[in-house]
């Protein structure tokens, strides 16, 4: 981690500042900003000194006397730490905060953000999994099996009226659409079951390995069970 000291009052002694503020300010003071933002809480300090983000000489007084520096001194900082009303923009964030713009940031729903990890890092189990269990994960499957249930009940009642009317009784492009359809909502559900079921027991059988590995490490390292 590089550490950067930074005179809040700077602008004021010297005169030139304003001509290099991307060099002496913008960086600096938004990397700063960030730190503020995601070290909240005495447990989120312990984290980041605990994965070596921040130094251990670094107490939470200490903590809260540069975080209170930070924000109370530079009137930009505080406006941009406090307003959170909907009128504010990117635009005005631009106005009145003295950062790089590299320190914008917004916030993603786990959701979201579950498929881009899944999409662009290729990581099929996300950022952060919901289903803790194997029965919330048969719960959350099971809802989208419901709703495609329902769809395919719809498009089948269709169908069926579709076929009853002169017009289309005798259509064989219809009268094959609805063959195969017919055929898809038959075997779609069982084989979404099978997968589900199929998913369970892989997830079992490698999460029954991993504990298995951790368990002997921890007896190896003589730590009981």
């Amino acid at each position: 981690m590089v550490i950067v000291i930074i005179d809040l009052d700077l602008r004021k002694a010297s005169p030139a500042f304003p001509t290099l503020p991307g060099l002496l300010e913008n960086a600096p003071l938004g990397f700063l900003l960030s730190y503020v933002a995601l070290v909240e809480r005495e447990i989120d300090l312990n984290m980041a000194i605990n994965h070596g983000l921040m130094p251990k000489e670094i107490t939470w007084p200490s903590w809260l006397t540069l975080v209170e520096e930070i924000v109370c001194v530079s009137s930009q900082a505080k406006s941009y730490l406090v307003d959170t009303s909907p009128a504010s923009s990117e635009v005005s964030l631009k106005h009145r905060v003295p950062v790089n713009p590299r320190f914008y940031y917004g916030e993603l729903r786990l959701g979201r953000l579950n498929w881009i990890y899944r999409l662009v890092l290729g990581r099929p189990r996300g950022y952060m999994s919901g289903c803790t269990t194997y029965g919330a994960f048969m719960r959350e499957n099971i809802n989208s099996l419901i709703t495609l249930f329902a769809y395919t009940t719809i498009v089948l009642s269709a169908m069926q009226v579709g076929l009853g009317t002169e017009f289309l009784a005798n259509n064989y492009a219809f009268g094959m659409a609805s063959y195969v359809f017919s055929i898809f909502s038959i075997l779609a559900p069982l084989a979404c079951i099978v997968a589900i079921l199929g998913v369970i027991a892989m997830m079992f059988v490698i999460n029954l390995t991993r504990t298995l590995k951790i368990r002997g490490t921890r007896r190896r390292q003589g730590a009981g069970v």
